[in-house]
C-alpha cells in the first residue's frame, strides 16, 4: 500500500527525471515496483534509464540536466563532473544521486521537496 511519503518520493523521482509532475499511469507503475517493500526493481530501472542517458549524452550532462529538472539549479560542468565521475568510477549509482536529492535538507533538496 502507498503512502503519502512513498507518493511523494515517488513525485520527485520524476521530477529529477522528466522535470515534471508524475503522470497516474506513471504513479501506478512505479508504485507497482515496490511489491513487498523490495525497492531493487525502482533502484535497477532508474540505473538502467539514466545510466543509458548517459551513455548517450555524457554523465555530467546528465548530472546538469537532474539537477535543473528537480531543483532548478544549473550546476557548471566541474561541478556536474564531481557526481558523475562517481557514478562514472562504480562508486556511486544514478540511484544514489536520486536518493541524496530526494532526502537532502540543503536548499536544492529543499526546492524539489516543495515542488514534490
Amino acid at each position: 500500500m502507498s503512502t503519502p511519503a512513498i507518493q511523494k518520493a515517488i513525485h520527485e523521482i520524476v521530477l529529477l527525471a522528466a522535470g515534471r509532475a508524475a503522470t497516474t499511469e506513471e504513479m501506478t507503475l512505479i508504485e507497482s515496483l515496490e511489491g513487498t517493500g523490495n525497492w531493487a526493481p525502482l533502484i535497477n530501472l532508474i540505473n538502467s534509464f539514466i545510466g543509458s542517458l548517459a551513455e548517450a549524452n555524457g554523465s555530467a550532462n546528465i548530472v546538469k540536466m537532474l539537477a535543473s529538472n528537480g531543483t532548478g539549479v544549473t550546476l557548471t560542468t566541474a561541478e556536474a563532473e564531481v557526481v558523475s565521475s562517481a557514478i562514472d568510477a562504480g562508486t556511486s549509482t544514478w540511484a544514489d544521486y536520486f536518493i541524496e536529492n530526494i532526502y537532502s535538507e540543503e536548499a536544492p533538496g529543499l526546492v524539489l521537496t516543495s515542488r514534490g
